[in-house]
């Protein structure tokens, strides 16, 4: 591989593992600290689900910024948005589990943007380098797979549901 193919490849690889890890993390904490926030155990895994709302709800958007405006303009409005919204789930209070909601449908809607707009190794490498360069950068997702869980252990002292806000601040400088 050319060596600025190979940098753009390791370029997206990192940026994939750093993504992924801030996904991961807000999805560990989610239901752990949903059950701490709300009223009713039944719901717990309400912050998941609006993740997993925010993310659809997004998709559609992010793929038509991204074909009008290009990859980056995207990719860079998915950054913006989400280092606004780690203070909204940082800041919620014991038995405050709307804002908390509210949070994790901003940071499911990164991730339907982030996702849309981070997969274009293929065309960072050459036509006989595409696969090789798909799968060093899906391998970025394995680096999350230990990082993300780990910062949010990291970041929570005492009790979860008041202590969580270094976990999410290390979300927002991941995105």
């Amino acid at each position: 591989m050319p060596t600025s193919s190979a940098r753009n490849v390791l370029i997206l690889a990192l940026g994939q593992a750093l993504m992924l890890s801030a996904i991961v993390l807000s999805m560990t904490l989610a239901a752990i600290l949903g059950s701490a926030l709300a009223p009713d155990k039944g719901l717990a895994t309400l912050p998941v689900a609006a993740m997993v709302v925010g993310a659809a709800l997004a998709s559609l958007p992010a793929a038509r910024l991204m074909r009008r405006a290009g990859r980056r303009p995207a990719s860079c409005s998915a950054r913006c948005w989400d280092r606004r919204q780690p203070a909204v789930r940082a800041g919620a209070a014991p038995g405050q589990l709307r804002g908390f909601v509210v949070g994790h449908t901003l940071i499911g809607s990164y991730q339907g943007f982030a996702t849309t707009t981070a997969l274009p190794q293929s065309e960072a490498a050459s036509a006989g380098q595409a696969s090789r360069a798909i799968s060093l950068v899906v391998a970025g997702g394995l680096v999350a797979a230990f990082l993300g869980p780990q910062l949010a252990q990291w970041g929570v002292t005492g009790s979860p549901a008041s202590c969580s806000s270094g976990s999410y601040l290390a979300q927002g400088a991941l995105s």
